[in-house]
């Protein structure tokens, strides 16, 4: 059942406040429109979308959808029983993804009498492939135009319901609260007023839990409010409906959001030795653990705050998986992965001696442990600096004394070694 809600006002001549469900006076979205935010909540038993479709939503994380608490509040115990329509102008389309519920979070100061509070956060089964909408940092300023988004009603004053397949767009400037003051309940704190003063425009039934936004495509769309009530009948003469505020609910919309990586770097590869640092991803709940895996073996349970971890005695030379987990017991987790190689410091068995052999000098070692990686050889002739080549010719230098050096690297760490000088003979 598509769904607005409704509140008892005091002017009899306006009748009740219900749920805002349809817009009414609005314009459907065209062929090259998309707003990939705008969600459809739908009966999980229904097949078809636009049979099934009951209320407005609004994907503000790739598995977080705000809506009405209105909406889903008799559904908290059966978040199954809801599936959640994006990418879709058309509710007869069949473009999209359509995404199962798996908990519904209904904002504990929701007040089902007055309809404030009247938020609630739907978890999805699984991320989501759209982009999700931006929350306003505060409220937009009177005057400012949004838009209204919505599959609701369109006829307005009690007229016979009719409800449209194509998403249906409004402007709504920003109102002053005084336009509101019809509601006994209505809030500034929490609450915002905006819509058209004149009949049969607004929101209506099936509205409810819809996006109120700022912004184009090209500038970035911005959440401002949610549909919340409105006059019954809808769309009355200044009667414009009531909205939540979109920057009001961010700290209980971070409540449902599982603590998040947004960056993992691993770097000080060398002698067995990692460090690994993090970044969280901004508003999320705060971790109550956060596990690092190194070679698939618990390595290191670091504190709950830190963002980087050095871990020793590593295996050398070889590929290691490493893994970062952070989470919230309640709200889930978030894992983020590396393969590193981890070098050591070359290691030798003996210092490097001269051998010449068919009048061609040559730097030989044993290396031990650790390889190296890069290796480099330049000879010393008579304790000045020679050429960097791998071998040297005799020739002329017979009776000269000669010695190499080699230098190894593996990443950062690094053994240079010199022989004993040799007299050529």
């Amino acid at each position: 059942m598509r769904s607005l809600a409704v509140v008892l006002v005091t002017l009899g001549t306006l009748g009740g406040a219900s749920s805002a469900g349809a817009i009414v006076g609005g314009a459907g979205a065209g062929p090259t429109d998309s707003y990939p935010f705008m969600a459809a909540l739908v009966d999980h038993q229904s097949a078809s979308a636009y049979d099934g479709f009951f209320c407005g939503g609004s994907l503000v994380a790739p598995m977080l959808v705000l809506t009405a608490a209105h909406c889903v509040a008799a559904r908290t115990a059966a978040p199954g029983s809801i599936d959640v329509v994006l990418g879709r102008t058309s509710l007869a389309a069949s473009v999209g993804e359509r995404i199962a519920v798996t908990d519904v979070i209904v904002n504990p100061s929701f007040d089902a009498t007055l309809l404030t509070g009247d938020v609630a956060v739907l978890q999805l089964a699984r991320p989501a492939a759209e982009v999700p909408i931006a929350l306003a940092g505060s409220p937009p300023a009177v005057g400012v135009t949004t838009m209204l988004l919505g599959w609701g009603n369109l006829t307005g004053l009690g007229g016979t319901a009719s409800y449209p397949t194509t998403l249906q767009r409004l402007d709504a400037p920003v109102l002053d609260a005084s336009a509101c003051d019809l509601y006994s309940q209505f809030r500034t704190a929490f609450e915002l007023c905006a819509g058209d003063l004149t009949a049969l425009h607004g929101a209506c039934d099936g509205d409810s839990g819809g996006p109120l936004v700022t912004g184009d495509a090209a500038a970035s769309w911005q959440l401002v409010g949610t549909v919340s009530y409105a006059t019954a009948p809808c769309a009355q003469a200044n009667a414009p409906p009531v909205f939540q505020r979109a920057d009001v609910v961010v700290p209980f919309l971070d409540l449902q959001r599982p603590p998040g990586v947004r960056a993992l770097v691993a770097d000080d590869l060398r002698d067995g030795r990692i460090r690994l640092h993090w970044s969280a991803r901004p508003g999320a709940l705060p971790a109550d653990h956060v596990i690092v895996v190194v070679a698939g073996r618990t390595a290191i349970t670091p504190s709950v705050t830190a963002t980087s971890v050095v871990l020793t005695g590593l295996p050398h030379d070889r590929p290691v998986d490493v893994a970062l987990t952070i989470g919230n017991a309640t709200y889930g987790e978030a894992q983020a992965g590396a393969t590193v190689v981890i070098v050591g410091r070359p290691q030798v068995a003996s210092p490097p001696r001269v051998t010449v052999r068919a009048g061609v000098a040559r730097c030989t070692l044993t290396w031990r442990g650790i390889l190296p990686i890069h290796r480099s050889t330049r000879w010393l002739i008579d304790g000045r600096r020679g050429p960097s080549t791998a071998t040297l010719r005799v020739g002329g230098l017979r009776g000269h004394r000669v010695a190499c050096v080699v230098t190894a690297r593996n990443g950062d760490g690094s053994r240079a070694v010199q022989s004993t000088a040799t007299r050529l003979r």
